[in-house]
């Protein structure tokens, strides 16, 4: 019994050699809504998830870090945070290559997004008002290795994330 995967390596699998397998969840049915087992995104203690429904609520002026392997499985990270209409929204990620968006209340894209290509070369930070009191969401897609910083500030200035060949 041989089986073969991409790096990060995280599957299930099952057998039997006399009756029907056992039953193998879904890893994206793990307890907790932890697609990636091993992650701690924004210091949660778990994966963040590829959508709004499970967000990791994240507060301004902080620098966090996160991991997204680009696989099925784990394609973007999530984080939601509160804004007031009229507030200025600075956010910025770094890591390998990928991009980061903020979308609305309902999980839609706002058009606001910035792109890093590789160490050092940033398009960000996003900078917007906010056009409403409310829930928005901060989306982070680096491909692999796709350990990424991250922070956002409102109506003050962009955190400073580090680089990650500064780490």
């Amino acid at each position: 019994f041989k089986v073969d995967h991409a790096a990060p390596a995280v599957y299930r699998f099952g057998f039997s050699v006399s009756d029907d397998p056992p039953p193998v969840g879904l890893l994206d049915q793990l307890p907790g809504g932890n697609p990636v087992p091993g992650q701690d995104d924004a210091g949660s203690g778990r994966d963040a998830p590829n959508d709004v429904s499970q967000a990791i609520t994240i507060e301004p002026d902080v620098v966090y870090e996160g991991m997204s392997t680009g696989l099925v499985l784990d394609t973007d990270d999530v984080y939601h945070f509160v804004g007031q209409a009229g507030q200025v929204f600075k956010g910025l990620s770094d890591g390998n290559l990928g991009c980061y968006f903020v979308l609305d209340a309902q999980g839609n894209y706002t058009g606001e997004d910035a792109c890093s290509f590789g160490i050092a070369l940033n398009s960000g930070p996003i900078v917007f008002e906010l056009p409403y009191t409310g829930d928005y969401y901060f989306k982070v897609n680096h491909l692999a290795p796709a350990v990424y910083r991250f922070g956002f500030s409102l109506s003050g200035d962009a955190p400073s994330v580090r680089l990650l060949d500064q780490v």
